[in-house]
């Protein structure tokens, strides 16, 4: 049983050192040619990794739409792109981008799995092109990190560590009212706070089999410290209550095969999720039943039904104050 496990533990940190091996490789090449990007396995035929982060790719090409608010956002590269210069990824952007290592740092070149601080003007849609960015190992240092997403919503329960089981706090996300909140599901291109209680690497990747996450999954210790303030000290609200029903955009839209669905519960709520095709049919309940207030989402992977146009609705009904009720439909449209 002993050898059975060391066996284990052997082959996963094979695997973290690597990802580790290839990243020193790749900022060389990197470095040489003067290149935010480098592609040295795989290509654009077959896929491989790529500079910014031990991050590993896969040949197929796609745009995301970013709609940053009119403040300081919490943003990250989610996409292998040919140029991580912050003018040429963010041009609408009216400050420096802000990344932090036990302080805040300006940073010249972006790269995959790094989170950042950007303040944009109002009514901005950024597109950020480039290859799906499939499984990314994000060194982190003890206390709070700032990292980067990958290309598809991913559920924090599916994040692995090495050393294998750190712990951690809650994410915490930004939103567009200027304060934070808990998240559950990363999503692209959004830059997340994270708290470690020792330095290692965290495994973010669409790969992780049931088995490693059994053995190697974070163990999340909600806290109830606040990550650090934007760069330009802005008071920060508490994580706490939304002041009012809202339904989010689904992220990415378009989207295959998997989105998020984002959405806020001023009070505790009898609520009902649903999905629905063009003829008004039933396709899915992602939610229903009562859920506490607070800031939510949910994945909902579409692989097994067509392309085409989808609605999504939520209803929802306050279970102290029965007269405040809630009900918006949206579209979301799925490309196979």
């Amino acid at each position: 049983m002993k050898n059975n496990c060391k066996s284990r533990v052997e082959k996963f940190s094979l695997y973290v050192f690597v990802l580790i091996a290839l990243q020193l490789i790749i900022s060389i090449n990197t470095n040489a040619q003067g290149c935010g990007t480098s592609y040295t396995t795989g290509g654009a035929q077959g896929g491989g990794y790529a500079s910014g982060g031990n991050a590993q790719y896969v040949p197929t090409a796609s745009t995301d739409t970013m709609y940053p608010s009119g403040r300081w956002n919490m943003v990250s590269v989610a996409r292998v792109v040919e140029d991580f210069t912050p003018n040429v990824l963010f041009p609408s952007a009216i400050s420096k981008p802000f990344w932090f290592k036990g302080g805040y740092t300006i940073k010249s070149i972006l790269k995959n799995g790094e989170g950042y601080w950007l303040k944009f003007p109002p009514s901005q849609e950024i597109p950020i092109s480039g290859y799906d960015l499939t499984t990314i190992a994000i060194p982190v240092d003890e206390g709070w990190n700032m990292i980067g997403t990958i290309s598809v919503p991913l559920p924090t329960s599916s994040i692995i560590s090495d050393p294998p089981g750190m712990i951690t706090s809650q994410f915490f996300g930004y939103d567009s009212g200027g304060g934070y909140h808990h998240y559950d599901t990363l999503l692209p291109n959004k830059g997340m706070w994270i708290k470690v209680s020792n330095p290692g690497t965290l495994i973010l990747s669409t790969s992780n089999t049931p088995e490693m996450l059994t053995k190697n999954a974070i163990k999340v210790v909600p806290t109830n410290e606040l990550p650090p303030p934007p760069p330009d000290g802005s008071v920060i609200n508490e994580v706490g209550i939304p002041n009012e029903y809202a339904l989010g955009q689904a992220y990415p839209n378009p989207f295959n095969p998997s989105t998020c669905i984002k959405y806020e519960l001023p009070s505790d709520s009898k609520i009902s999720l649903k999905i629905y095709d063009l003829l008004g049919q039933v396709i899915a309940i992602l939610k229903e039943g009562i859920e506490q207030s607070g800031y939510k989402s949910v994945e909902w992977n579409a692989s097994s039904v067509s392309s085409g146009i989808y609605f999504y609705k939520l209803e929802a009904t306050s279970i102290t104050d029965p007269g405040k009720s809630f009900m918006q439909v949206k579209k979301m449209i799925l490309l196979k």
